[in-house]
């Protein structure tokens, strides 16, 4: 029954948004660290943020880390 109700609901849209990491504004790059989506149909916000830094350290080593920006 589940089922079938998921086939009949109509798509809604919604926006999203990246949310990157910048080390070193000169140089213009970024590592995606999270992701904000709305559906104001549904009056939906969600926000993901990655659980560690990661991507970051592979991206830009271990140096130092401006924590405020992260």
């Amino acid at each position: 029954m589940i089922e079938s109700a998921r086939k009949t609901e109509r798509p809604h849209r919604a926006l999203y948004s990246l949310v990157q990491y910048c080390p070193d504004l000169s140089r213009l790059e970024v590592a995606n660290v999270g992701v904000v989506v709305f559906c104001a149909e549904l009056n939906y916000l969600d926000v993901r943020m990655s659980r560690n830094h990661t991507r970051i350290s592979q991206m830009f080593g271990r140096g130092q880390r401006d924590l405020q920006r992260l």
